[in-house]
């Protein structure tokens, strides 16, 4: 397994030709690598990142990953855990029946309204090379010490062939996934794909970016290697989570599970 450390992360899926570092995480065999952005451009199954975005480099291709160091200041970060704070309920978990609680995903979590964080989404739509319209709700999550996530994917099976009441795009799914990690957690709760070859994970540090992709921007379909988990946090955890769908979203047909149930207060970020 290879770990994200010092700018340098490699999924194994690298092209030979992509310029390598060292591994501090792993044997002396493991090599790390990096690819230029452009050097993925373009890849028609993926939605198309905003390539040009300041800091924003490839960390896997097939399937593309990314990060961006410093997506969020300190202070943004810390205004946004402030906010989210005193609204934290119990996390839940998709099934068959709606919507429960579930052993699997014990952090807890809220949603935002979108005119409490405009400023930060325009930005994460920036680097997603994504229309605002697309966005949900911004969630932010915290995980106590031993509290995780276990191995989901962000979107459903298959694109929705028609369209639905709140997406009516042709084939429409969660696209794109942008988690921003709001504070250092030195162990635990790393952001583990076991489904790479070899498997990857992220190390949650204050303002970096983490994007990929569930579905395919051309059908829909789930992408399974992009399954995931978040891994029992040692230190406490806090990320916000943005995710883009394959066209704009009806705003007033949102679904309860997705939707901002209340304004979290007056700052505007």
């Amino acid at each position: 397994m290879l770990l994200y450390s010092s700018g340098m992360v490699s999924c194994g899926m690298v092209p030979s030709s992509s310029h390598s570092g060292s591994s501090s995480a792993g044997s002396s065999s493991s090599s790390l690598a990096i690819v230029p952005v452009k050097q993925l451009w373009p890849t028609p199954v993926f939605w198309p990142v905003n390539r040009d975005y300041p800091g924003l480099r490839a960390v896997c291709a097939d399937p593309d990953i990314y990060l961006v160091d410093d997506l969020l200041s300190e202070e943004a970060c810390e205004a946004l855990i402030a906010k989210a704070e005193p609204h934290l309920t119990q996390s839940l978990v998709q099934s068959a029946g709606g919507y429960a609680v579930d052993t699997r995903r014990t952090s807890s979590d809220v949603r935002c309204d979108y005119d409490e964080v405009y400023d930060l989404q325009t930005r994460f739509a920036d680097v997603l090379g994504m229309p605002l319209s697309h966005l949900e709700p911004l969630k932010v999550s915290r995980y106590e010490p031993g509290q995780r996530f276990g191995f989901h994917h962000d979107c459903i099976a298959e694109g929705v062939v028609d369209g639905c009441d709140y997406c009516p795009t042709p084939q429409c799914n969660r696209v794109a996934t942008l988690l921003v990690y709001l504070r250092d957690a030195a162990e635990g709760g790393a952001t583990h794909f076991p489904n790479l070859e070899p498997p990857l994970s992220i190390q949650p540090r204050r303002g970096l970016g983490l994007i990929f992709f569930p579905a395919s921007a051309r059908n829909g379909e789930r992408d399974a290697r992009i399954g995931h988990e978040g891994q029992p946090a040692v230190d406490e955890k806090w990320v916000a989570q943005q995710w883009g769908w394959t066209g704009p979203l009806v705003r007033e047909e949102l679904p309860d599970s997705i939707r901002a149930k209340r304004r979290l207060g007056d700052v505007a970020l």
